[in-house]
């Protein structure tokens, strides 16, 4: 298997990997208690984006391990997608420093997950955009 292609694969475990991590996240996190706080029409739409998340998750980890030659040409539909993702990856490593920045500040906890977290979505996003890379480098 091409290096390109097994960083798709890489990127696609570790996408279900992801998803499957964020089925956890209530009881992680204490959702019954926190969102039954919220008005019930906020804690249904704060549900069902967080469900359809962890789903687009697990989703694109198949696809990128059962389509990973596909994901890792540097040209096409595949290409695209896959340069879609490391954007999206990129964006949330970012995200992921910013965002969470005060959380890590106040809390012990999240100062400990936030490297791992970091590195995660920048692991995901170099995954992803190593097929158009090489493609760069290699002058196609």
């Amino acid at each position: 298997m091409p290096f390109t292609q097994a960083t798709i694969v890489v990127a696609g475990t570790l996408s279900l990997a992801v998803g499957v991590g964020h089925t956890f996240f209530g009881r992680l996190f204490g959702w019954e208690g926190e969102l039954g706080r919220l008005k019930p029409g906020n804690r249904t739409v704060l549900y069902t984006i967080h469900v359809a998340l962890y789903l687009v998750l697990m989703t694109f980890g198949l696809i990128s391990i059962a389509h990973s030659a596909e994901l890792a040409r540097p040209h096409g539909l595949g290409a695209t997608l896959a340069l879609a993702l490391a954007g999206i990856w990129a964006w949330r490593a970012v995200w992921q420093v910013v965002y969470f920045a005060p959380l890590a500040r106040a809390s012990r906890r999240w100062r400990r997950v936030q490297p791992a977290l970091v590195a995660v979505a920048f692991v995901l996003a170099a995954a992803y955009a190593t097929p158009a890379v090489a493609a760069l480098v290699a002058g196609s």
